[in-house]
């Protein structure tokens, strides 16, 4: 069930972490307990039609996979840690019909000091600033967030060589050792004579199992 354009405008999201992690942990198994209870519990016509079921990219933090997100007007949002499909009936009867957060299995309710907040108060996400609330697999919901605006901008209102002198101006570089100015390489690419012109994405880091550049696309 992801009937996400009702689920957006109630506010009531279910937020499940299918990064490689989640994956491995159980969260396809868990999405699809929560889509089961759901419809068995013939919430259909109440809860059915107002919320968001929804997979989501890695939040950083594998060891409480699988993390699920339960967001409500009334409660405002709740992580629930090492979630298992067979604890899904008790957090869709308790906290999603009778507003009762099971305590026992919350990480953060939002407004308390407890181990998750304390791990990210001290950082300013940028680049994964949407990780844990994006679906990596929904052009929609990446469109909802705002994406494809820049790309928009430079299409109806820059030339070329414009956006090259805005990377440059940036200061913007490459991520891997030789931090090479990103506009230079642009410009090095545009002032060459070529009939035929490719992108090239690198998208493979050298770490095993560190997946940092596939969170770093999911999280643009």
């Amino acid at each position: 069930m992801s009937i996400s354009s009702a689920g957006q405008q109630n506010g009531i999201k279910i937020q499940v972490c299918l990064g490689t992690n989640g994956i491995a942990t159980g969260g396809k198994e868990v999405l699809a307990k929560f889509n089961s209870c759901l419809e068995e519990q013939a919430l259909e016509a109440e809860l059915g039609k107002r919320a968001c079921l929804k997979q989501t990219g890695c939040r950083g933090l594998c060891s409480k996979d699988v993390l699920v997100d339960i967001i409500t007007p009334e409660l405002g949002k709740y992580s629930y840690a090492k979630v298992k499909p067979d604890m899904v009936p008790k957090l869709v009867e308790e906290h999603l019909m009778n507003g009762r957060p099971v305590k026992e299995w919350v990480l953060s309710d939002g407004t308390t000091e407890c181990e998750l907040s304390g791990f990210m108060k001290l950082q300013e996400r940028r680049i994964l600033k949407l990780c844990g609330d994006v679906d990596p697999e929904s052009i929609d919901d990446f469109i909802a967030q705002g994406g494809y605006q820049a790309l928009k901008q430079v299409l109806e209102e820059f030339s070329p060589a414009q956006v090259i002198d805005i990377v440059k101006a940036s200061g913007l570089r490459g991520r891997g050792g030789a931090g090479f100015y990103t506009g230079n390489k642009w410009e090095i690419c545009a002032n060459t004579e070529s009939d035929q012109r490719y992108i090239v994405c690198n998208a493979q880091e050298c770490d095993p199992g560190t997946f940092k550049d596939r969170s770093l696309l999911e999280g643009d």
